[in-house]
């Protein structure tokens, strides 16, 4: 289970709470250790049920490898949760708009970011300058949740996937199916003659 986190001294904000989706909490457990060593208020959720993990999490790592072409259902999740959301800069995640922890600023100057996006090639160190930014600056943790919530909200939820699929559907229904010389009669859509 969870453990409890240390209670907070008076006027000091509560711990930043971690939760962890995908196989690489080592890595995520010594970012977060290396953040604790240098000062950084923080602990680890790690119950194995994914809804306690989001009920119980400020922050959500999502570091899957390798990665997909689309973003990672937990992404998604988290995003719908309103939780922070932290990932890897991927080709699925690089049309989003996102804060560099190396930077330490947004990588879109128009549009508020949705996630903070690690490079895969320096997860561990730029994870634990994540972790360090998230903790100490609880209005880029509320924008980055408050973003991506909306983000998802306007691109992600079941009902855009449904109308996408019925539009995919639709347009396949449409489509004459090809034919050529030497085409199998049993792939017809046309009774076949013996």
């Amino acid at each position: 289970g969870t453990p409890a986190p240390p209670a907070p001294v008076d006027g000091e904000p509560p711990d930043l709470a971690i939760g962890v989706f995908g196989d690489e909490r080592g890595v995520v457990q010594r970012a977060v250790q290396r953040a604790v060593a240098t000062g950084s208020r923080c602990h680890l959720v790690t119950d194995p049920d994914p809804r306690l993990v989001l009920d119980h999490s400020d922050v959500i790592v999502v570091l899957d490898w390798p990665p997909d072409d689309a973003p990672p259902t937990a992404c998604l999740a988290a995003m719908a949760a309103g939780r922070s959301l932290v990932t890897f800069d991927i080709e699925a995640t690089v049309g989003w708009p996102t804060f560099d922890p190396q930077a330490g600023r947004s990588r879109a100057a128009d549009v508020a970011p949705i996630a903070v996006t690690l490079d895969p090639r320096d997860e561990e160190h730029s994870l634990m300058l994540a972790i360090r930014r998230l903790a100490a600056d609880p209005s880029l943790r509320r924008g980055l949740a408050r973003a991506g919530h909306e983000w998802w909200a306007t691109h992600a939820t079941p009902a855009h996937a449904a109308a996408a699929w019925t539009s995919v559907l639709a347009e396949a229904r449409g489509l004459v199916p090809p034919r050529g010389a030497g085409w199998p009669a049993h792939l017809s859509d046309r009774k076949s003659t013996r």
